[in-house]
């Protein structure tokens, strides 16, 4: 009995949207082409609704935009802009820099008690991938995103249940976030999924891990469309 009860928890922390921070299924975008396109919109396993948009203003160049929310528990947004080049058969390169923000809370309405957190993320993401394989139109792809987390919680009494008053912290982390992606479809028109994985590394040692989640998978409908030639 204990042990099913254990499971069920597990399974239910892993489902469930409340935490600090989740691992963001990010759209790759796999840019090509001055004029560019790509649209996104989804939902995760963990429940919760995202959506992106990138262009390739010129050659070589693109900005790529963000957002997730899974209602009254996690939130977050992403703006970034990179290089990109094409080394033939249709196998893509991609860096880019940014910032992304959020905030999650998790509630125990029993007690009753909350933990929260808002953080920023100064971030480099490093993509790889091909585009349109076979008659499938198969995309699939690689992505590394990295940089400083830096987070702000507040426990009212979920973790410190005997402090008088809520209990404010600053953490700092190492985020660590690799993904893989597949897509298919039309040429313009595709269907995909997204796997992204999370690993918040204690840049002090005298901090306590905010929690989060460590798996994400993302399900995807995406549009492109561009009026540029391929950027060699």
């Amino acid at each position: 009995m204990k042990t099913s009860a254990v499971i069920l928890f597990m399974l239910y922390f892993l489902l469930a949207g409340c935490t600090v921070y989740m691992p963001q299924p990010v759209p790759i975008c796999l840019m090509s082409a001055r004029n560019q396109v790509q649209l996104s919109g989804g939902f995760t396993i963990i429940p919760g609704i995202a959506g992106s948009a990138a262009y390739s203003p010129v050659n070589h160049l693109a900005v790529q935009v963000y957002g997730f929310a899974a209602p009254d528990q996690i939130h977050n947004y992403q703006a970034a802009t990179g290089y990109y080049w094409n080394k033939g058969a249709d196998l893509n390169l991609e860096v880019y820099g940014g910032l992304a923000g959020g905030e999650g809370k998790l509630i125990n309405t029993a007690i009753p008690a909350s933990y929260k957190g808002n953080y920023r993320l100064y971030f480099a993401q490093f993509n790889l991938g091909q585009q349109n394989q076979g008659k499938k139109h198969i995309d699939y792809g690689f992505g590394l995103k990295t940089g400083l987390f830096d987070a702000h919680t507040t426990d009212d009494g979920f973790y410190e249940r005997n402090a008088p008053n809520p209990v404010q912290s600053r953490h700092q982390y190492i985020l660590l976030e690799p993904a893989a992606f597949f897509r298919t479809g039309s040429e313009k028109f595709k269907t995909g999924f997204q796997l992204n994985g999370a690993s918040l590394i204690n840049a002090g040692s005298k901090q306590n891990q905010i929690p989060y989640h460590t798996v994400t998978l993302g399900i995807t409908l995406n549009y492109f469309f561009s009026t540029g030639k391929i950027s060699r």
